[in-house]
């Protein structure tokens, strides 16, 4: 095929958002969204490095794919990505800031246009790297704003030029790159480092690195969300000298901080390793965080067993420690900022205590596991803020939670506050990463194929039997969308479950949440249409021996759904916002047949629909 005219290289250090940048200003003159739209590449795909994209920009450049893709990350996983072989975390990248060198941009600018001769280099998008070893000056970060600087688009996340931009770099300091920036550019052009970095992911090295530095700079009660990007630096300078040298060294620096905290203190006792370590501590051993800390762990736990004395009464490393005979849940609550009241009910409710009313008497029970009940605390998701960290929808968090896939911090029952209906977010993770452990990425989703809600009804298949045949691999089609993540994205195909469940599909009697899931709706609305309203009952139950509750037949099943349809599947069927389509129903005298307000749902009959907006009946 003719290619795009005249070739434009990338650079080695350049990342492939920048030269594809760069192209449109070359080609069209304007920026990058809409000439990756002229080509058939949607942003979201090259910025997650998606084969289809690169090979796409390859063929249309006739620049080698396999140069392409050495300077692109590329999506692995949920929040993992994989650059020149070197697999880590999303956190290794700076997140919502772009890092840039003024100097480099302004000689950049010497060239011509910035939207042509501008450059992303690739390394500026890595947390660590936090100066430019060619100018010896820090770099400079900017917080993205539009919804496309998602891009680093130079010339629009930059739009200082000549002075302007000269005179960032006059207020900027001369300085070295620190020695850790040094390590982990090296790593990425696949030059070896010290044996004890190179053998773990390059963020692990990274963050080791950082936070053995931060106790060894800063006081042991520093708030990491209040660090600069300074303050980072100065731990990562603090740090590299003792991680360079692998357990050794870091022993060394954990013996020094344990000195240091003793002359500070002038405690001739002994105190735990919190005490000691802080940050470092909570982090390596409390952290509920779903990413792995890594070998430093096992460092800092073998140092603690061997040279201090532990404060909780559980073994460590196969060493029974003794426990605290001072620590109260109130010393703890006011360590983590949790009201007292929350955390003695959350420790109820985990098991740490037995009696969440009575006097709790100091050394009773596990501090660290205390703790830890007040770590996960602190990562809760609420129920509110689950649906759309799932990509789901309200009922369908619900439904998980009730159905136990999903448990809530507190299955007890005591009160919590808003914590009482939220998911430790480590645990929504691993249940997300499962679900999606087997999906296949697809640019466009397959006919035939829907999500787990619509599955379920297609399929007559209730919501966790499905879920356990995607974790079990029973069903083998599995695919999500290009770039979308969290529940919502996985799609299957419900003549496959169908085929799959029909042998052990029981013929029996359903509970009212049974029946929600299989007709869509949310669980607490489902006991409201067994009731009689305004001389209507929707579904019909009955009531046998074995059930005190109203049970569903199938067939009442099939023959509602043959009958009514509520607004939200009436949206998704005529493609009509919710909002809009219950105007036009108004405007057009079409009414639910019961009084949404009596039954919490809008429902329709589906011979009162005008031709127009009728929904297919299942």
């Amino acid at each position: 095929m003719n290619h795009l005219k005249p070739i434009l290289p990338i650079r080695s250090d350049e990342s492939v958002l920048s030269w594809a940048t760069r192209l449109a200003g070359l080609h069209t003159g304007g920026s990058l969204v809409p000439f990756l739209n002229d080509i058939g590449v949607k942003l979201n795909n090259l910025i997650t490095g998606a084969d289809a994209a690169v090979d796409r920009l390859a063929e249309m450049t006739g620049v080698d794919a396999v140069e392409l893709r050495r300077n692109t990350p590329r999506q692995v996983d949920q929040r993992r990505y994989e650059l020149r072989g070197n697999a880590f975390s999303v956190e290794l990248f700076r997140g919502n800031s772009i890092g840039f060198c003024p100097m480099c941009l302004a000689e950049d600018d010497q060239a011509g246009d910035p939207r042509r001769f501008r450059l992303g280099r690739l390394n500026w998008w890595v947390r660590a790297v936090r100066t430019c070893g060619r100018h010896q000056i820090p770099l400079m970060d900017r917080k993205r704003i539009r919804w496309d600087d998602v891009a680093k688009q130079m010339s629009l996340i930059v739009p200082e030029r000549g002075v302007d931009l000269l005179r960032l770099v006059d207020a900027s300091v001369s300085r070295a790159p620190s020695e850790l920036q040094d390590y982990v550019e090296r790593r990425l052009e696949g030059q070896p480092g010290p044996a004890w970095l190179d053998g773990q992911d390059i963020d692990q090295a990274v963050r080791a690195t950082e936070m053995l530095g931060l106790v060894l700079a800063f006081p042991l009660k520093v708030n990491l969300k209040k660090l600069s990007a300074e303050d980072w630096e100065i731990a990562a300078r603090a740090g590299y000298p003792y991680v360079s040298r692998g357990e050794e060294g870091i022993r060394q620096a954990l013996s020094e901080i344990h000195d240091k905290k003793s002359v500070q203190t002038g405690l001739t006792t002994p105190y735990g390793p919190q005490r000691a370590f802080g940050g470092l501590y909570r982090w390596t051993e409390l952290s509920k965080n779903s990413k792995e800390a890594g070998p430093i762990k096992e460092v800092v736990r073998r140092f603690i067993v061997e040279s201090m004395r532990t404060n909780y009464g559980k073994k460590f490393m196969g060493d029974a420690a003794p426990k605290t005979e001072n620590y109260t849940i109130n010393a703890i609550a006011k360590e983590s900022g949790l009201d007292p009241r929350t955390l003695r009910n959350l420790m109820a409710s985990q098991g740490v205590i037995k009696d969440w009313k009575g006097v709790i008497i100091p050394g009773s029970f596990d501090v660290e596991a205390a703790k830890s009940v007040a770590d996960m605390a602190k990562t809760v998701i609420s129920q509110t803020a689950l649906p759309s960290y799932m990509n789901t929808t309200r009922g369908q968090v619900i439904m998980l939670i009730e159905m136990g896939i999903l448990p809530r911090i507190n299955a007890s029952g005591l009160d919590t506050g808003n914590m009482s209906r939220g998911v430790a977010a480590d645990v929504v993770d691993a249940f997300l990463a499962d679900l999606h452990r087997h999906a296949v990425d697809v640019e466009d989703i397959p006919g035939g194929m829907f999500d787990i809600p619509a599955t379920a009804q297609k399929a007559r298949v209730t919501g966790d039997i499905i879920i356990g045949m995607i974790r079990a691999h029973e069903v083998k089609r599995i695919v999500r969308r290009t770039g979308e993540r969290g529940y919502g994205a996985i799609h299957l195909d419900p003549e496959e479950v169908n085929v799959v469940y029909a042998p052990r599909r029981p013929e029996k009697k359903l509970t009212a949440f049974d029946a929600s899931q299989l007709l869509g709706i949310n669980p607490a609305v489902a006991p409201r249409l067994l009731q009689e309203w305004e001389g209507v009952r929707l579904l019909n139950g009955k009531k046998d021996g074995r059930h005190s509750r109203s049970m569903v037949d199938l067939a009442e099943i099939e023959r509602f759904r043959k009958t009514y349809v509520t607004l939200f599947h009436l949206s998704r069927d005529t493609g009509i916002h919710h909002i809009t389509l219950n105007q036009i129903l108004r405007k057009r005298n079409v009414k639910p047949v019961v009084d949404p307000k009596l039954i919490k749902v809008s429902i329709y009959r589906r011979a009162d629909l005008p031709d127009d907006l009728a929904s297919p009946s299942p």
